[in-house]
């Protein structure tokens, strides 16, 4: 593993049993400073990622942020939240995103930001948070976190740090630990993470309403091996939804619809949906699927959750065509989504704290382009 850029921590304000913000140094000729942030509508932007109230993704080289800046979430050097995209100055190829924490990745090395009350950022230690960007001395091709854990793809082999649950990982973890699975990718939902492996998927983490695909509610604390080949994966809040040869198969709560089976039946087991699609993605109450170029949704509706451009849904549908062309479903949250068409970024669903970039805290039931 390549040496690391060393980050100082210089001084730790406890505030009463509440959190602590941690003040450090960046190395000397490189400025990671909000205040050379800059504003801009994300064209250009690319790889992005989604917690629950906020996203990251790349563009022009350094990661960008928006939505909820809570615990100092969108590395922005504040714990405000922002409406529209916003430069943190960060060199990055890629991001990651947590519930609500966030990562970044330049030249192999990750970077970390946010809530660290489970040691979800891997920097060896637990609690406070962190309002800017800061080195964990770890290198990864990938990385992605849940509400308390975080999950990474180091030299093929999957490293977990934070919340034992989820990371498939004996016991709580401060920093990044082999886990002792190899993996060429990974999805983490909010309680639960999965990896293929040769092809074949493993689960980890809580097993309630079935979002495993184990075929029981009991939660499994180390890598189980579920027997079946899949060609991607992607977990949400309580469901989870795979693509096997073309199909949608899904597992989990069924409320909603939300698992695209035209009821709302929770599954222990991933069950064929019968919607042929070339592309997934878990929100967290709404699921998304590409078939022949279109997005289609299925799940909640209430506050724009459910983006249909404007035509109305019952769960009785299964997927529904959004009418909305699409190459890549970028990232998805609690009740709102971002695509790709055509190298454009769309968002839409519910805006709450200014997430789906817009300039504005407004829901929107139809997908809109961000232009500059």
């Amino acid at each position: 593993m390549k040496s690391s850029l060393i980050v100082s921590l210089v001084a730790l304000a406890f505030a009463s049993s509440a959190q602590a913000e941690f003040q450090y140094r960046v190395p000397m000729g490189m400025d990671f400073s909000p205040q050379a942030a800059q504003e801009s509508a994300p064209i250009g932007l690319s790889g992005i990622q989604c917690g629950i109230y906020h996203c990251l993704g790349v563009k022009n080289g350094t990661a960008w942020s928006v939505g909820r800046g809570d615990d100092g979430r969108l590395g922005l050097g504040d714990v405000d939240y922002r409406s529209v995209w916003t430069d943190t100055g960060l060199p990055a190829d890629s991001v990651g995103a947590g519930s609500h924490h966030s990562f970044a990745i330049k030249d192999g090395e990750v970077f970390a930001v946010g809530p660290n009350n489970y040691g979800q950022l891997g920097l060896g230690y637990d609690g406070g948070f962190l309002k800017e960007f800061v080195s964990t001395g770890f290198t990864a091709s990938y990385i992605s976190g849940g509400d308390r854990f975080s999950l990474a793809i180091s030299n093929g082999k999957v490293y977990g740090a934070g919340a034992q649950r989820g990371t498939g990982l004996p016991t709580n973890s401060y920093n990044f630990a082999d886990t002792g699975l190899s993996a060429e990718s990974i999805a983490v939902g909010t309680y639960h993470s999965f990896a293929i492996n040769n092809g074949n998927l493993y689960v980890t983490g809580e097993g309630s309403y079935g979002r495993m695909g184990t075929g029981s509610g009991t939660d499994a604390p180390s890598w189980v091996d579920l027997g079946i080949s899949v060609d991607a994966v992607s977990a949400g809040h309580a469901h989870s939804l795979i693509l096997k040869d073309g199909t949608v198969w899904s597992t989990g709560e069924g409320a909603y619809g939300r698992t695209g089976h035209g009821d709302n039946g929770d599954r222990t087991v991933f069950t064929d949906t019968g919607f042929r699609a070339s592309a997934i993605i878990s929100g967290h109450v709404n699921s998304y699927a590409i078939q022949d170029g279109v997005v289609y949704s299925a799940g909640a509706t209430s506050n724009s959750a459910l983006v249909l451009n404007g035509e109305g849904y019952t769960s009785s549908e299964g997927f529904k065509s959004t009418g909305q062309a699409a190459d890549s479903l970028e990232g998805a949250g609690f009740q709102f989504l971002y695509i790709m068409n055509d190298g454009a970024v769309l968002a839409g669903g519910n805006g709450d704290y200014g997430k789906l970039g817009q300039g504005a805290i407004q829901d929107s039931s139809v997908f809109l382009e961000m232009t500059q």
